[in-house]
């Protein structure tokens, strides 16, 4: 993480200068002793520019303690605020679906529909990252390449499929989120949408810039486990 990035909260443990006093010089580097998964969800909080969730697998007791040492309290609470009076006005802000399908898609741990479709999300990354794989085969290159092969056939229902699978989780998430700036400005969302242009663009531009952008498909892994609320099995 760029210490720009750090700085943007200065009033933090890891963006003010205390941060220097865990420096070791015989490393080279900042060593705070501290859980792995824990320390991953407050650098993603740094990255996302102010998105804390407590893991699934840490209790909230113990997630509370270790993020009061990196004094950032105040942020798990103000986007956790459970108060009467918080659950009021964002009940009246936003439609009861909108907020129904954003924790269901954002929080896999909510509900056996949401841990299932987290369980079909990563199954699709991985068959559309194994077809990415497979194609650069050069005897099977060949054989894909002929669309009128059965394993072109075969192929292309299995991307199209994946890519129907991953438009309408973004596009759900896109319409259901509570505050669509945060949405655009999260690179983790952008991720989503570039993994999905190659297909596209292949439709529209058959066999040659489409494979410039396939690689990209690869950031969907990027962003599954990136959120802190995927399934702890998965990770």
């Amino acid at each position: 993480v760029f210490q720009s990035t750090l700085r943007k909260y200065r009033d933090t443990l890891l963006g003010s200068e205390e941060l220097q006093e865990y420096y070791d010089p015989e490393s080279g580097e900042h060593i705070i002793d501290t859980d792995p998964q824990i320390f991953y969800t407050i650098l993603h909080f740094y990255q996302t520019k102010g998105h804390l969730y407590c893991p699934p697998s840490i209790t909230e007791e113990r997630f509370l303690d270790e993020i009061k040492f990196f004094r950032l309290t105040k942020y798990f609470l103000k986007l956790n605020d459970t108060s009467e009076e918080a659950l009021q006005n964002e009940e009246n802000a936003r439609p009861k679906k909108a907020n129904l399908v954003w924790t269901f898609l954002e929080k896999a741990n909510s509900s056996i529909g949401a841990r299932i479709w987290s369980y079909c999300s990563i199954v699709c990354i991985l068959l559309a990252v194994t077809i990415f794989m497979v194609e650069t085969i050069p005897e099977i290159e060949e054989e894909v390449a002929d669309d009128t092969s059965l394993l072109h056939f075969v192929f292309f229902c299995i991307e199209t499929t994946c890519i129907a699978f991953f438009t309408l989780e973004f596009i759900l998430r896109a319409f259901s989120c509570p505050q669509f700036i945060v949405f655009v400005k999260n690179i983790l969302n952008w991720v989503d949408f570039i993994s999905i242009l190659p297909y596209y663009i292949g439709l529209i531009f058959p066999g040659g810039i489409a494979h410039i952008f396939v690689v990209l498909r690869v950031l969907r892994v990027v962003r599954y486990y990136g959120s802190p609320d995927t399934p702890t099995a998965l990770k």
